[in-house]
């Protein structure tokens, strides 16, 4: 939960079910469903490809709806948008343990952006974003290093999203 305690407060409620050792090299099934602000729905197959378990696979696709504002210089919000996107991937890594690990895939994004609130005159964005490859590295906050991308090139997550 959050709240600005200027009139804006942010809500959701997110459940998270994983499926471990489902067969002899552990694969791993992850579905995410959130409701609320910014809600998703994600899912991902995670297969270790050797006996140690430190080489992997992984497939993922998730449904995301996002919100997010411009502000003007006194810290104002100017606009509202509301973003809908779909995507899938494929990923390959190595595990390092407790250390975290590296992933390296691609993901293909589609989505498409409108105005909620706000003087924005045009009708819906619609966008591809294309990602090649991926680095997980494991220090606080994770960074996710996107290769080729129409949106920013380095993106902070809190954690580490399926």
């Amino acid at each position: 939960m959050e709240d600005s305690f200027k009139g804006s407060s942010k809500y959701a409620l997110t459940a998270k079910f994983t499926k471990t050792a489902i067969n002899r090299l552990a694969g791993e099934w992850s579905t995410e469903v959130r409701i609320g602000e910014n809600a998703r729905i994600l899912t991902e197959y995670y297969q270790p490809i050797d006996e140690s378990l430190s080489y992997f696979v992984a497939v993922n696709a998730g449904y995301r709806i996002r919100d997010f504002n411009d502000y003007n210089e006194d810290g104002d919000v100017t606009t509202q948008y509301r973003s809908h996107s779909v995507h899938a991937g494929l990923d390959v890594g190595r595990q390092f343990g407790n250390w975290g690990e590296l992933r390296l895939g691609i993901n293909r994004e589609y989505g498409s952006v409108r105005v909620l609130v706000g003087d924005y005159t045009g009708t819906a964005e619609y966008y591809n974003r294309e990602m090649n490859f991926m680095a997980v590295i494991p220090v606080w906050p994770v960074l996710w290093f996107t290769g080729k991308s129409a949106l920013p090139d380095l993106v902070r997550s809190p954690c580490r999203c399926i």
